[in-house]
Order: C-alpha cells, then sequence, then structure tokens
C-alpha cells in the first residue's frame, strides 16, 4: 500500500503499452520528487484512468495552492 498525499503528487502519466491497449485497459503513474516513490493504479479502463488524472490533478492543484 502507498499512499501520496494530493499536495506531494508533481505529474501523473497514465501509460498504455500494446496488450493494455488492445485490450482497453491502462495504468496511472504518479509521480513526486522522491525517486523512491513508486505509485501507479493499473489494469483501469482507459477512459477511467484518464478521467481520475484529471481528477487527481485538480485536487493536487488545489492542496498546493493553500502552502
Amino acid at each position: 500500500l502507498v499512499v501520496v498525499p494530493y499536495g506531494r503528487m508533481q505529474y501523473l502519466d497514465v501509460q498504455r503499452g500494446p496488450l493494455t491497449r488492445a485490450l482497453g485497459l491502462a495504468s496511472l503513474q504518479l509521480h513526486t520528487a522522491s525517486a523512491g516513490t513508486d505509485a501507479s493504479i493499473d489494469g483501469l479502463p482507459a477512459e477511467v484512468a484518464e478521467r481520475l488524472r484529471d481528477q487527481l490533478a485538480a485536487r493536487g492543484e488545489a492542496r498546493l495552492a493553500g502552502l
């Protein structure tokens, strides 16, 4: 289990390889300043991954604005 606070997320990346693309799936990779953080959500439907990326990015920007 990996917990990444909203304010620590730098960017989010939707990744789709040839096999996952054929199956309509994607992975959502969360990137932080720490090289040791490896947070990802695998096996999401592609449209869900893109929507989740946008929602998490918006929440991250809102939390960061308070600093």
